[in-house]
């Protein structure tokens, strides 16, 4: 009792719980790519989040007021489309109340991390546990092709993030993870950690030649968009700057590319089923026929479904926890067919706010406009499946663009919300 009446919960400070919250972020940012089920839906990063946001509540973090009331508005507009949901289809199954977590897991963590990561020493510990992850991560998607071409592994031929059975692929989830932070090392940790030319082309190597081993061309749209912001800003600033690369570059460039041939031709000779079972991936990765793809088929379908199962609401609401589908492989079906029209146009308004925030600052506005493209990068990923609702996936990323954020307003010596 002593220790709420001077403010404190457990004996523990608010600088305390705040220490004690980082560490625990820190800690999920080591497990989160482990994919194994504890029980039920819930994985080892699961449950540590949820205790999180159980105790997150405690610092009284501060909440901005228009987006709490459409925060509401969205939980009033997925409750009544349930119930007409629960009206139209009958009972719901237990299972479908994971939704429920879902959904608070995309607003509370990017507020758990702009409430508890404060100082640039903690930001700088994020940056280094993502970037060590994104390494190690890269490296482990042609290594897991490699141990299944001289049967170490088993299970299916595309990569997925570590588990303990690989009968099934979660490549599409892992394409989007290596597309995505191969993008913001490109675009910012390489110049947050400030390295040479030679470390950046070697993670950014490694980075490539896993993403494209996963047979998925997800990750592959993602850093072709990156590649072309990047080309469109080299050629701006050729053109105003008379830009050219000085023959110190251009050396290190031939002798890193002199580096991959040797190593290529070793792998030849080494192990021919390796290089087989990398082109079958590649070409998967690469073939952009959407017009005779399966895959691409079957979205438009199921963008069709949900169009089609909320039309007696006048497409407005949804049917909430009671949709005709499970997974509807990409974010906009799967939001129409919860909450309709009305949820979307709520979660635009929601976010409208944030993109507001971030223009205002104008300390650095290079890392805001990082912060906008990667920010419409991973929107755009999940138009074609919702990554976003899966947390092995969607936790770096709403950490990194959490502390990206972050790190504006420290620059800008602003409010954090």
């Amino acid at each position: 009792m002593r220790y709420i009446l001077n403010g404190n919960l457990m004996g523990f400070s608010k600088v305390s719980l705040n220490s004690f919250l980082f560490t625990a972020i820190c800690i999920c940012l080591v497990v989160f790519s482990i994919n194994y089920k504890l029980f039920a839906f819930l994985r080892l990063l699961d449950l540590i989040i949820i205790i999180l946001f159980g105790l997150f509540f405690t610092l009284k973090p501060k909440i901005n007021t228009n987006q709490l009331i459409i925060f509401l508005l969205i939980t009033l507009v997925l409750g009544v489309s349930t119930f007409f949901g629960f009206l139209k289809n009958g009972s719901i199954e237990l299972s479908r109340l994971v939704f429920i977590y879902k959904y608070l897991f995309i607003f509370l963590l990017p507020l758990l991390i702009v409430s508890v990561v404060k100082t640039e020493k903690q930001v700088l510990i994020v940056n280094k546990l993502l970037l060590i992850n994104f390494i190690l991560l890269s490296i482990w998607s042609w290594m897991y092709v490699y141990l299944r071409s001289i049967n170490i592994i088993e299970g299916q031929p595309r990569p997925s993030f570590p588990a303990l059975d690989y009968s099934q692929s979660d490549a599409h989830l892992y394409s989007s993870y290596l597309g995505f932070f191969l993008s913001v090392y490109l675009l910012y940790l390489k110049n947050f950690f400030n390295h040479s030319l030679l470390l950046t082309i070697f993670i950014s190597t490694n980075g490539f030649l896993g993403l494209i081993v996963t047979g998925s061309r997800t990750g592959i749209l993602l850093i072709s968009m990156t590649f072309l912001a990047i080309g469109f800003t080299v050629l701006k600033n050729y053109i105003k700057f008379d830009y050219k690369f000085n023959q110190k570059i251009i050396s290190k460039i031939v002798i890193v590319i002199l580096i991959l041939i040797f190593l290529l031709f070793c792998l030849y000779f080494y192990h021919f089923e390796f290089l087989k079972n990398i082109q079958y991936l590649i070409f998967r990765s690469l073939n952009f026929n959407f017009l005779n793809d399966i895959s691409t088929l079957s979205r438009i379908s199921k963008l069709m479904t949900s169009i089609e199962e909320i039309s007696y609401t006048g497409w407005l609401l949804g049917n909430g926890l009671k949709s005709r589908l499970i997974w509807y492989d990409g974010i906009f079906s799967m939001l129409l067919a919860h909450g309709g029209l009305l949820l979307i146009l709520l979660l635009i308004i929601f976010y409208s706010f944030t993109i507001k925030n971030i223009i205002k600052c104008t300390a650095n506005k290079r890392n805001s406009k990082i912060l906008i493209f990667l920010i419409s990068l991973y929107l755009l990923s999940n138009t074609i499946t919702e990554h976003i609702m899966l947390s092995r996936n969607a936790f770096p990323v709403l950490v990194f663009l959490s502390t990206l954020y972050v790190t504006i307003k420290i620059k800008n010596n602003d409010n954090f919300l």
